[in-house]
């Protein structure tokens, strides 16, 4: 993504389904980026299924996959919250 996009919360919805928040105070276009890097993400990793859900100076994304891609939706959860600890 062009902008720094902070993470404000991350939550494990069960062993296929990972939810973020991430912040809109990077600016304008944030929630367009998260919605263009989701579809090109999911062109090219068809199972992956993200839902991008925005809301007030945030934008949710909800990420999903298939059994036999449990643990890559693991080891993406288990990266992305040791960077937004940073």
């Amino acid at each position: 993504m062009g902008r720094a996009v902070r993470l404000t919360s991350l939550a494990r919805l069960g062993p296929l389904r990972l939810h973020l928040d991430l912040d809109l105070a990077s600016g304008p276009g944030i929630e367009e980026q998260v919605r263009d890097l989701s579809e090109r993400e999911g062109g090219c990793c068809s199972f992956f299924g993200f839902t991008v859900t925005p809301g007030e100076n945030r934008v949710g994304l909800d990420i999903t996959v298939d059994r036999e891609h449990a643990a890559v939706l693991e080891a993406l959860a288990t990266r992305t919250a040791a960077r937004g600890q940073r």
